[in-house]
């Protein structure tokens, strides 16, 4: 049996990710403890480096504790050992960062575990593997779009000491997906006890302090890009509207107008007029409004400009009145 195989078996690739077509289990579980894992691959790699000790199969090691994925993770760590996945927040469209670290590490040689999110809001987009264990053996399957769970592993069979190292394992990369509502969504971390192990093959305990990903309300402005054309307003001889300042007073110009982002209208408020006014003459004026955005709409870069056409401010059926003299 090849050790390559079995490493990648024991960290969850499929057969197909493998390169072969099905695996002989029996032949696999070279210590009898009815499991294929990273210590039987470890086993192989070292019989087949020709260790002493392990010449002859099946090799019966200290008796660990059976593979086993339960939440929360139920054995005592040892001495403060940590896995800390760490929190972070974004809106619709980030891509976060979370880190996965190690803390009092009290030496191993092989660990694997499995990360479980919600992927109907959160995208696996990758990963970075901070090299300070040896022996990644990480599946295919761990590749952008890759669904929910996440299994990452590393087995240094060859290693004589303990690897000891603190800090950052690996930083995974998740994008929120548009339509994930404003919440908290778990990201869990389930270490497998069997595949976690020292050169001696003792099981290594951590207690494992999961975290969340806090998806935060979409606050972007909308950008106007449109209006509702406002409706003209006709003045007749009679009501001596002759000035700007004169038409404003009368109240009959609009006081707000429909905004759109192209999706979603809006009311803006309208608060002053601008242009050229003369209300001793017939025919159309056109004024400028000077408005006020609503919350959460934008005017952009270049602000639209909104008018409205001003008709008929002369009757012109009745003649004019004579100025006194």
């Amino acid at each position: 049996m090849d050790a390559v195989i079995v490493r990648r078996y024991a960290a969850r690739w499929t057969l197909e990710q493998i390169g072969v077509n099905s695996i002989n289990l029996n032949a696999a579980d070279v210590n009898d403890d009815g499991q294929v894992n990273l210590v039987d691959a470890t086993i192989l790699r070292r019989h087949a480096a020709r260790w002493a000790e392990y010449s002859i199969l099946p090799y019966k090691p200290v008796p660990i504790q059976p593979a086993q994925f339960a939440a929360p993770f139920m054995f005592s760590a040892s001495a403060g050992a940590t896995i800390n996945v760490g929190n972070a927040s974004g809106k619709i469209g980030d891509i976060i960062d979370i880190p996965i670290s190690i803390e009092n590490n009290p030496g191993l040689i092989a660990m694997l575990f499995e990360i479980y999110f919600n992927d109907t809001a959160l995208k696996f987009v990758g990963f970075e593997d901070k090299n300070i264990l040896n022996g990644a053996t990480h599946p295919p399957s761990t590749t952008e779009g890759a669904s929910s769970p996440l299994v990452f592993a590393w087995v240094d069979e060859l290693a004589i000491i303990d690897n000891t190292n603190d800090g950052d394992i690996i930083i995974l990369q998740f994008e929120i997906l548009d339509g994930a509502s404003p919440d908290d969504y778990d990201i869990t971390l389930i270490l497998s006890s069997g595949d976690t192990f020292n050169t001696g093959f003792s099981p290594v305990d951590f207690e494992v302090e999961n975290s969340i990903i806090t998806v935060e309300p979409d606050e972007t402005e909308k950008i106007i890009t449109g209006h509702t054309p406002l409706t003209a307003v006709t003045l007749t001889i009679n009501e001596n509207i002759l000035t700007l300042a004169d038409i404003i007073a009368s109240g009959k110009l609009p006081t707000t107008v429909t905004v759109t982002d192209g999706t979603t209208p809006a009311t803006a408020n309208i608060t002053d007029w601008t242009g050229t006014f003369d209300g001793t003459t017939t025919g159309a004026k056109t004024l400028t409004a000077v408005w006020d955005a609503p919350n959460g709409y934008t005017k952009g870069v270049t602000p639209i400009t909104i008018t409205s056409a001003r008709t008929r401010t002369r009757d012109r059926t009745r003649s004019r009145k004579r100025r006194r003299r």
